[in-house]
């Protein structure tokens, strides 16, 4: 009896031992890491999806999840960007894109909008959003059976989370501003420009600025806050930028009608940054500091997408196509400034877009996708930068580097333009200082990059002195007629100087020898109708040699 028992105890040891040893390399497995995980994010993370979207079923989120997992392992790294677009597919909250004959229902970041919802409410589930992503991060950095927490995919999940909350918060803090009364009578204004020379009427529209009526801080936000939405505009199923979308992304096709001209095979089909969702921007404001932001909501759109939704001369405005305005293209525009106010404008190559005439010192669109010889205009976390984007054309264009601190690089405001090569085109405008007067501002021969930004100048440049122009009622009026009337100023150039002038006067810095200008003295030079001789210049306007040695 005795034997038989420790026979038999001997062989249930071996038993379960052999069992031990099973279940141990069963939890190291990747597809045991992957089911647990799963299952952690739906009891952490899940819960606070439901709130903000109580259809949401654990089927749908097991799969989406159980896709965004396999993703990381098999590209062994985890991504900001890829984690917030499984957000954003999960929550769901969609808006609707509306210009003209255009209309789409689209989705949009949760950072953005989480669908319905008062400012308050957004902001306070975006603080729990980032709440669950702790509790997420807390319950994977413990280490559960046989220590497997050590394995690269649960250290990488840790390190999401972390990041995750902190960037949720970031969003959670911002909050809406009012602009002041006179302020208002600006907004959204559509100021009317010289017609082109192909007979498209060109005009701006003030979008975005910070409210310095109220909150007297500074000309510029402090930050460009951007949500991200995983879309991309094409031309067609064929195109490249249609057969290089990321996993997860959507794409929207653009048919090619006849009557547009088609882009040649050879031509260069970038990927760029695109205004999304029913506004696509709003002035928020930090509560712990105060500082306004403009915060962005972007996707993406191709180049061969804005080419076929531009003016074309065979194509008549009354017979654009339903797509017209759906690449939304968001570019830059920068303006240069020295200590006494004076503004560079730069003219363009007459071999180019809009050539001949003035533009910002530099300006382009963000890349999203890096190709040869150039990085993506991305921030830190992987989400798209137009900062980034006026660095890069200012080294480009100009030779300058605007990444010091002396330059005082900020983001002025927002336009939209109407132009024959940019219509319905948004435009982030931004400002920065530079070294002496603007009078002795030349770019330098051989500073340039030749591929990239040398090509886009002309010879000369041109001067605009603000505090002249702001010295007086009658000079402000005939500044701004000019500016109206004249053939060789881009919409783009335009609708940044009017965003200078409205900030000088809100911050209360325009001072004309009679009284304090105000900004209801802008709002009356507006409705002045445009100079009936553009080519004679203001007083506060210079034309000076662009190229130096």
């Amino acid at each position: 009896m005795f034997d038989f028992v420790v026979g038999l105890s001997n062989i249930i040891a071996a038993v379960l031992g052999l069992v031990a040893i099973i279940i141990a390399l069963g939890v190291g497995t990747v597809t045991w890491q992957r089911f647990y995980l799963g299952q952690l994010r739906w009891h952490r993370i899940g819960k606070e999806l439901r709130r903000a979207r109580p259809t949401l079923s654990r089927g749908e989120f097991s799969r989406a999840t159980y896709r965004l997992l396999d993703q990381r392992i098999i590209q062994g790294k985890t991504s900001t960007v890829q984690e917030m677009n499984w957000l954003t597919g999960l929550i769901g909250a969609i808006e609707e894109e509306r210009i003209e004959t255009y209309q789409d229902t689209v989705r949009v970041p949760f950072t953005y909008h989480l669908g319905g919802e008062s400012s308050a409410t957004h902001q306070n589930r975006l603080h729990a959003l980032a709440d669950s992503y702790r509790e997420y991060g807390a319950a994977v950095r413990r280490r559960w059976m046989l220590r497997t927490a050590a394995a690269p995919i649960v250290a990488e999940e840790y390190e999401c989370s972390r990041v995750m909350a902190s960037l949720i918060d970031s969003y959670a803090r911002l909050q809406g501003t009012t602009p002041s009364e006179e302020s208002r009578r600006l907004r959204d204004r559509t100021v009317g420009l010289a017609t082109a020379s192909d007979g498209l009427e060109q005009w701006v529209r003030l979008a975005a600025w910070p409210n310095l009526g109220i909150y007297r801080k500074s000309p510029c936000f402090a930050a460009v806050k951007v949500s991200y939405a995983p879309y991309r505009v094409v031309t067609s199923a064929e195109s490249i930028a249609h057969r290089t979308l990321p996993e997860g992304a959507e794409a929207v096709k653009i048919l090619r009608p006849e009557e547009v001209e088609t882009p040649s095979g050879n031509d260069f089909d970038g990927i760029m940054s695109r205004l999304h969702g029913k506004s696509g921007y709003r002035v928020e404001m930090d509560p712990h500091s105060g500082r306004q932001q403009l915060h962005l909501c972007l996707s993406e759109t191709s180049y061969f997408a804005f080419r076929l939704t531009q003016w074309n001369e065979a194509s008549p405005l009354a017979n654009r196509p339903e797509h017209a305005y759906q690449s939304r293209l968001l570019s830059v525009n920068l303006l240069l400034l020295d200590d006494a106010d004076r503004v560079i404008l730069v003219r363009r190559a007459s071999t180019i877009t809009h050539g001949g005439q003035f533009a910002g010192a530099a300006s382009g669109a963000c890349e999203v996708v890096a190709r040869d010889g150039i990085e993506a205009d991305l921030d830190a976390d992987g989400l798209p930068d137009p900062m980034r984007t006026v660095i890069r054309e200012a080294r480009e264009e100009l030779g300058i580097d605007l990444g010091r601190p002396e330059r005082k690089l900020g983001a002025l405001g927002l336009i939209e333009v109407m132009s024959p090569r940019d219509m319905r085109t948004y435009v982030l405008t931004v400002t920065a200082r530079i070294e002496g007067p603007a009078t002795e501002f030349r770019v330098i021969s051989g500073s340039t990059d030749d591929i990239e930004g040398t090509w886009e100048l002309g010879t000369d440049a041109m001067v605009i002195d603000l505090r002249m122009a702001l010295s007086s009622a009658v000079a402000m009026r005939e500044f701004v007629g000019w500016l109206k009337a004249s053939p060789v100023i881009l919409p783009h150039a335009a609708g940044g100087l009017l965003l200078l002038l409205v900030a000088r006067l809100e911050l209360g810095t325009a001072n004309s020898n009679e009284r304090r200008m105000e900004l209801r003295d802008l709002v009356d030079a507006l409705d002045v109708p445009a100079a009936a001789s553009p080519s004679i210049l203001p007083p506060c306007v210079t034309l000076q040699s662009l190229m130096g040695t």
